[in-house]
């Protein structure tokens, strides 16, 4: 698969009307984490990124990224191309829970978000699920030695894509599947997948469909911490992967790079997600 040329196009008098508005629903508990996920967004190309939260400081966080528009969980929202769910956002009440599922853009469900309840009531809705492997035993039992069966039997229980976070991460929507070919064990650092989410979110925004946001995210997201591995070695952090996602869609090139985990794919890559 060309992964470039599957990326989203932007016409030379785009606006960044058109470009994108990812809600960011995040950062109750942690601020960080959703300061993460609206970076890979913005890494991406998004047009606007929208960080919603309720935590008590958490209009500072435009202090530090003026690019953020921080609104809390009461506020007016716009109308959204995608949201991202649940890094860092603690336990979701019921009014918040109501007010995601009136939304009619496609999510992508992380971390926090990733509870049995939420996800039955999100059956109707289309969204790309990103649990790690603690997340995925808990709504559906251990991950077994094959990846990939345990990743379809997933997506086939949730009606949703499910991308199965680790070395060599499954992408699986219960009948195709793809195996990432890039990343590497440095980004085993807390927030990587926070950025994860950010990217995908981004992807979507910009009018992917759930399998390709998801192919490409992990794609795009391993190869930024290939390049910041060339840096930092394993002490690279989530915010170089941000960093590094623009770099390498833009063509900054891997010096001899080998720690990338063998996979293969029986994906049909260039698939339209249904529904």
């Amino acid at each position: 698969m060309d992964y470039r040329a599957a990326l989203p196009k932007r016409n030379r008098d785009a606006h960044k009307g058109q470009c994108g508005r990812i809600g960011i629903i995040a950062g109750t508990r942690m601020p960080g984490a959703a300061v993460l996920a609206a970076l890979g967004a913005l890494r991406v190309g998004a047009g606007f990124v929208y960080v919603i939260s309720d935590h008590p400081h958490a209009a500072m966080m435009a202090i530090r990224y003026p690019e953020l528009i921080v609104l809390s969980s009461k506020d007016p929202w716009p109308e959204l191309d995608a949201v991202v769910v649940g890094p860092g956002l603690g336990e979701m009440d019921d009014a918040l829970c109501s007010r995601l599922l009136k939304l009619s853009c496609p999510f992508v469900v992380d971390a926090d978000a990733l509870v049995a309840e939420f996800l039955a009531r999100l059956i109707p809705h289309r969204a790309v699920l990103t649990p790690h492997p603690g997340e995925f035993s808990r709504l559906w039992g251990p991950v077994g030695e094959d990846r990939v069966l345990s990743a379809q039997r997933a997506a086939r229980q949730s009606r949703q894509v499910v991308l199965l976070k680790g070395a060599g991460s499954v992408v699986a929507d219960g009948t195709h599947t793809h195996v990432n070919p890039t990343g590497n064990a440095g980004m085993a650092t807390a927030g990587a997948g926070d950025v994860l989410a950010g990217v995908i979110g981004g992807f979507l925004g910009q009018g992917l469909t759930l399998w390709d946001a998801a192919m490409l995210g992990a794609y795009w997201h391993g190869v930024a911490g290939d390049l910041a591995f060339q840096k930092y070695g394993n002490g690279l952090i989530a915010s170089d992967i941000a960093l590094f996602v623009a770099q390498g869609i833009n063509g900054v090139e891997l010096r001899g790079f080998s720690g990338r985990p063998e996979a293969e794919s029986n994906t049909d890559a260039g698939r339209e997600e249904k529904g």
